[in-house]
Formats: structure tokens, sequence, C-alpha cells
């Protein structure tokens, strides 16, 4: 049997209505808290990437400089070295110690201004300087010792300004004469003041090569003034410490 609400039965239908109205909103308040957490359970931040690593800056590896280069201009204590040949010669001695690669200009009877019929060692600078050499090593020459100082210390400025102004990149080192075993040794001594002046003036390394101690065996000298292989081997071994002394450049 069904009950019929009649108009008058307002009363009942309020509070009825009041009922599921806080029903539904009570639904619509958990509704979205309990989605929330089902979502928040779903879209999980994603794990962190790992830091990012820079490659280290790469290895440059510098270009070959190829052999360091050495020019050698001399009198007859120079001349026997020739490249490919037994190392004999004080100047292959040196070159081998330094590990350059020489070329050898030097001739018997030449120097600072020698004789008309002999090569100057100016006259060998466009040679040198064709070479593009790293070092420059000048030697003698005891052919000079009869000249006047005045025309002697003109003919050494010369050729030391020629040489640095032609080969700015070279290191030019200056090596004296010799002291012979004849009666030459007071020009020697006078020679060796005046290169040692001139190379003082181009800011240039001096090596004194007529050092009493250095050759005084009988055995170092086949005529009283040119080296035996003995003696060669022993100057070159003095000079060498001397050009290790300066610094000179190696290619070693």
């Amino acid at each position: 049997m069904f009950t019929t609400l009649h108009a008058g039965s307002g009363r009942f239908l309020r509070p009825l209505a009041a009922g599921v109205l806080a029903a539904a909103v009570i639904g619509a308040t958990l509704t979205p808290s309990v989605d929330a957490q089902s979502l928040g359970s779903l879209t999980s931040e994603p794990a962190p990437e790992p830091p990012t690593t820079l490659d280290p800056d790469p290895v440059v590896t510098p270009p070959d400089q190829g052999p360091t280069l050495a020019v050698f201009i001399g009198d007859s204590f120079t001349s026997p070295a020739k490249v490919g040949t037994p190392v004999d010669n004080w100047a292959e001695i040196v070159a081998e110690r330094f590990c350059w690669d020489p070329t050898y200009l030097a001739t018997g009877g030449s120097g600072y201004i020698t004789i008309p019929e002999r090569v100057k060692f100016t006259e060998r600078i466009p040679a040198a300087t064709a070479v593009g050499a790293d070092v420059i090593v000048v030697q003698g020459s005891t052919n000079d010792y009869r000249h006047l100082d005045t025309i002697l210390a003109e003919g050494v400025s010369e050729t030391l300004q020629g040489v640095v102004a032609a080969n700015p990149q070279a290191q030019v080192v200056v090596l004296g004469p010799t002291r012979p075993v004849v009666s030459s040794a007071p020009g020697v001594d006078r020679m060796r003041a005046l290169m040692s002046r001139a190379s003082a003036d181009l800011g240039l390394p001096f090596v004194d090569g007529s050092d009493p101690t250095w050759l005084g065996h009988p055995d170092h000298y086949i005529d009283n003034q040119h080296l035996t292989p003995l003696g060669h081997a022993e100057f070159g071994r003095l000079v060498g410490d001397e050009f290790a002394a300066i610094p000179v450049e190696s290619g070693c």
C-alpha cells in the first residue's frame, strides 16, 4: 500500500531534500580528494637525469718543428767537416752533441779580413741565410792576426752585424781563434780582445778558443797550428761545454 504525499506534507519533504543535498555536497567534496590521490600515484615525478659530463679539452699535439739547423762559418779548423763522414772534426762533434742538422761553410785560409784570393766570412752570409739556420757559429781566425787593429775591428763588426741582420731568427755564437804553438800568439791575444768587444756590442755570446789551458798537449797539433784527431776531439768537447753553458739551442 502506497502513501500519497500531499502538498500539505511539505514539512516532510524539506528534511528529506536537505538530507539529499547534504549527501550530494559530501560526495562532491570527497570525490576530488580521492581522484587527486589516485592521480598522484599515477603521475609520480620522473627520476632526475644524470648530470651532463663535459668532454675534457682535446689534447693538442704541437706540429713537428723539424730538425735544429746549424751553420758553421770558419777557416781550416772547420773545413774538414763534411756531412756523412766519420765524426773526427770539432764542428761535427759539437753538432752531434746538440743534435743539430749542420751545414759547414768553411775553407782554409779564410777569415774576417784575409787576403784577396781567399773567401772572407762576409761572403758566406748569403749561403748561411739560405739555410734558415737556428744556430750560426762563426769560428776563427788565426789568418787575420797580421792585420791592424782598426782594420780587423772593422772586419769583425761588419761580419757579425751582417750575420745578425740577415738571420734575425738565429742564435749567433762567436768562437774566437785558437792559440797555435807559434810566434803569432800575441796577435791572437789582440784578436781575442777585439772579437770579444765586438760580440758584446751586439749582445752575442763569445767563446774564447785561445784559452791557454785548452790545447797544450803536443799531440793536439799536426803542425803546431792545425789539429790532430785527438785535438779535434778535445776542442770539440771543450767548445761543447762552453756552448752548453750559454746555453745554445739544442735539437735533442
